[in-house]
């Protein structure tokens, strides 16, 4: 199976990427630097160069493959006070990516780290765009507790969406 990996690089990508080759899978690893092309390269992995901004290269990157994984993430703007925008590409690179594999059987893999947002915008479109707030049971502090929409999700979280 050929396997598109955003992310190839980073702290979960250079522990899941080898576990991928070790299953006999071809990884493709995305790169947005000279330095992520190296370890992409270093574990074994074939690097396809662009980052989560270049909506039409991950397009094209999971048009090509048998699956996706994706595991990228902005962090250096999310950290750097904007986590909003960090989000927003986030989004629009899952979009563009499910995109080239909707109406397929191939799989779409996303590391924890979706907001309500995000989850909304799965529902449908404009649940994203009135959506208010939402109520969290699970991961959160308190069970049914209420968040806003760039509250980070976990996994097994049941979410209740309110607009």
């Amino acid at each position: 199976m050929r396997i598109f990996v955003t992310g190839a690089s980073g702290w979960i990508g250079s522990a899941a990427v080898p576990e991928m080759l070790d299953a006999g899978h071809e990884v493709v690893g995305l790169a947005r630097s000279e330095a992520s092309a190296v370890r992409i390269e270093e574990i074994g992995a074939t690097v396809a160069w662009g980052d989560v901004d270049d909506t039409a290269s991950l397009a094209k990157a999971a048009d090509d493959s048998d699956g996706v994984v994706h595991l990228a993430f902005q962090h250096e703007v999310a950290f750097g006070g904007d986590f909003a925008a960090a989000a927003n590409a986030d989004r629009r690179a899952v979009e563009a990516m499910a995109a080239a594999l909707a109406g397929s059987d191939r799989p779409f893999v996303l590391a924890g780290g979706a907001t309500v947002r995000d989850f909304a915008l799965h529902v449908h479109k404009e649940l994203a765009e009135r959506l208010k707030y939402a109520r969290i049971w699970g991961h959160a502090r308190f069970d049914g507790q209420q968040v806003d929409r760039h509250h980070v999700l976990a996994d097994k979280d049941v979410v209740e969406l309110h607009a």
